[in-house]
This record gives structure tokens, sequence and C-alpha cells, in this order.
């Protein structure tokens, strides 16, 4: 768990809902980023619209690889048909994504777009790298929770990163691919600084290790060092337990 031992000293705030779907974020990397790159929606947008309530100018580019108005209307058809046939309860779950779909839809300042960031040669997939290189001009934050995904498309994307700010990053299947996960990390704090750790307690720690974690990076420039020192717990006090109906896993170092 040293490895993702945080430092703290940095002001920061959480944005988003009271569960999954929510992050603590930097102040000043807030303050600084002009846009939001989020990859994976999940019908939840509430980080991406706290993020846009701070500033008038900013924006938010989010992409899904499944979401779009054709397969929410299906799911909610599909729930109705058994409300007709099988006598079940209204759909209230599939309405409210459908709705959540159409907010962001409807929302001028966000940017949605259908497709997997993925591997670069993949012509299915969007890239990481492209989708940088569009935003070149831009000061960013880049949010990621893409199931596992997020190997791959850091490892081809991390000499492009002088334009972000701030790094959220839900690392998944920690377990089984440590090795790519310290290699990963380890390269980003050359230029950044890891100022939270947030273990989502909806996945199980085997032997001692989190099968996934929240980590918030920010660009190491940004902070004033003798600000900081070690994290002697997690989670932060800002921090939320992804499943609500069970505790936090917190942590002592």
């Amino acid at each position: 768990m040293d490895e993702i031992r945080p430092m703290v000293g940095v002001s920061i705030l959480r944005l988003g809902r009271n569960f999954d779907g929510g992050y603590v974020v930097p102040q000043l990397a807030l303050k600084e980023c002009d846009v939001l790159i989020s990859l994976g929606y999940g019908y939840d947008s509430s980080f991406e619209r706290e993020f846009l309530k701070l500033d008038r100018k900013k924006s938010v580019d989010l992409y899904d690889s499944n979401i779009n108005l054709k397969s929410s209307i299906e799911r909610l058809f599909l729930d109705l048909r058994s409300v007709i046939f099988r006598g079940r309860g209204f759909p209230v779950f599939r309405s409210k994504q459908l709705l959540e779909y159409l907010v962001v839809l409807f929302n001028q300042r966000i940017n949605y777009k259908l497709g997997k960031i993925g591997h670069i040669n993949d012509s299915k997939c969007l890239n990481l790298v492209d989708t940088l290189k569009k935003n070149a001009y831009k000061k960013i934050i880049l949010k990621m929770d893409i199931e596992g995904s997020e190997y791959e498309s850091l490892d081809l994307a991390l000499h492009y990163l002088e334009r972000i700010q701030c790094l959220i990053i839900e690392f998944h299947d920690i377990k089984s691919r440590t090795d790519e996960f310290l290699t990963i990390t380890n390269n980003i704090k050359r230029e950044f600084t890891l100022v939270n750790t947030h273990i989502n307690n909806f996945a199980p720690i085997v032997k001692g290790i989190p099968e996934v974690v929240e980590l918030c990076f920010m660009r190491s420039s940004l902070i004033v060092k003798e600000n900081l020192k070690n994290a002697e717990t997690i989670p932060h006090p800002n921090d939320l337990p992804c499943d609500p109906s069970k505790p936090e896993i917190t942590y002592r170092y």
C-alpha cells in the first residue's frame, strides 16, 4: 500500500453525488483547468455537471462505450414489457437513466461522444492520444473510469500529458495486473503528485491488495512542496463510500 500512499496538504473538494460517481479534486486544478475530459459515464453525469457550475467558460468532453438514445429507450421498453406481462413494478430506475441521458444530450457545454477508449491500433476504439491532441491548447482534467482499459490507454498516452493538470483514474484488477499498475503510476509520478487515494468498497481486497482504487494526481509544478506531508490514513474526510450500504474501507500507514 505504500506505493499508493498519497501526500496531504493540498486543498481538495468533492464534486458529484455522495457515492459512486463522485470524486475529490484539488481546488487549484479545478480553477486552472478549462476542460474536463471524462472517460466513462454510466448514466451519472453529476461530477461533470458540478464541474461546469464552477465557471461558465468551462466545458466537458464526455465519452462512453454503449450509452446512446436508442439503447436507453430499448432498455426502458424492455422493462415496461415486464410490467405488462409479468406484473412487475414500474421501472423507475430505467426512466431516470433515460432522463439522465437527455440531460447530457441537451447540455450545450457537454460534448458527448459514443465510443470506447482503447488501443491505438483498434479502428473500433477512440484513441486517448487523439483526444488529448484535440485539446492541445487547453488545460485539462482527465477522469478515467473505463473498466480496465485504463492500462493500455495510459501506457500509450504518457508522452501526451503536458496539458493535463489533474488525473483522476479508477484502476481495476490490481491484484492480477500489479506490475502494469506500478509501472504506470510510477511513470505518472515523474510529473504528478498523488494527492488522494480512495479504495472502492464495491470490490474485494485480495491478500491485502485492493482490487479497485481511485487515484487523484495533481501536476507537481502546481504544488507548494513545503506544505506536503505523507498521509497517515486513508480515506480523506471528503471521500464517501462507493457502495453506501457498506462501511468505508480505511487504511492506516
